[in-house]
């Protein structure tokens, strides 16, 4: 089987529970689960599988689960195929994986595929209930985004992204410096920019049903004054600079950036 979807909306959850099903709560020898040893999944790691997998001393059924099968490299996809075509007896293959495309043709053509796709918003609150509406929306429909959101002080990145989003109206530069100056660690920088991506979304979308606002939403929109197609700008601009900050780009620099380029729409 191959579990597929984006990261962070159950797919390992799923492959657990199944664990559970077919070997017990208590998983032993006959669990193997297979991740990257640095960047890759290495044929190594799928020739001790298979030699454990081959051991007599196993329970009648046996699974094994690979997290991040696009890490599996030319070499070790090869000797997982040899597995797949002739799967030692009583045993399942979960490969999981955000990136189907990534494994081998003839790899897909062996596995069963089960597609997840991202939480609605009403099934996110379910599973992290102090998490605010604002919030959800930004998680895109993943778990473990709406966690890491509330367990990075969700209120102080708000209140950065409202003064930064106040100094890129008022074209104050000064202002600008602090906001780079609370932004500066990467996981602020990318949290905060999604927020101006949410922001920008808002102000496009404002009457989009099932609209959910930024809490400072209606209090900034009167400070920008772009037109639907600048805002649109904007709004795609705020992506590509969080690409570039994925890409381990200079975050001040970009950011900088950014600043001089809204500017440059409003001319």
């Amino acid at each position: 089987m191959a579990f597929v979807g984006p990261a962070g909306i159950g797919k390992n959850l799923v492959a657990k529970e199944f664990a559970e099903k077919i070997l017990g709560r208590s998983f032993g020898r006959s669990f193997h689960l297979l991740e990257p040893a640095g960047e890759w999944i290495k044929v190594d790691q799928i020739h001790e599988m298979l030699r454990v997998l081959s051991l007599k001393s196993l329970d009648a059924h046996r699974l094994v689960v690979i997290d991040r099968a696009e890490k599996l490299n030319p070499q070790s996809s090869n000797a997982l195929l040899k597995a797949l075509e002739e799967p030692p007896e009583n045993t399942h293959f979960i490969l999981i994986t955000s990136a189907l495309a990534a494994l081998l043709p003839t790899i897909r053509s062996r596995v069963q595929v089960f597609r997840f796709f991202p939480l609605k918003p009403e099934q996110l609150k379910r599973l992290v209930p102090e998490a605010q509406d604002w919030l959800l929306q930004l998680a895109r429909g993943q778990v473990s985004e709406a966690e890491e959101w509330q367990s990075e002080d969700p209120k102080r990145l708000l209140e950065s992204a409202e003064a930064g989003l106040r100094a890129l109206a008022q074209r104050d530069l000064v202002s600008w410096g602090d906001f780079l100056g609370a932004v500066k660690e990467r996981s602020a920088a990318l949290r905060v920019v999604r927020i101006f991506q949410f922001f920008f979304r808002d102000l496009v979308q404002n009457e989009a049903p099932g609209f959910v606002a930024l809490p400072f939403t209606e209090k900034l929109s009167a400070l920008f004054d772009l037109d639907s197609f600048g805002l649109c700008q904007a709004w795609q601009k705020a992506f590509d600079m969080e690409t570039a900050i994925q890409g381990n780009g200079d975050r001040s620099l970009i950011l900088q950036n950014y600043f001089y380029e809204f500017q440059a729409l409003r001319v």
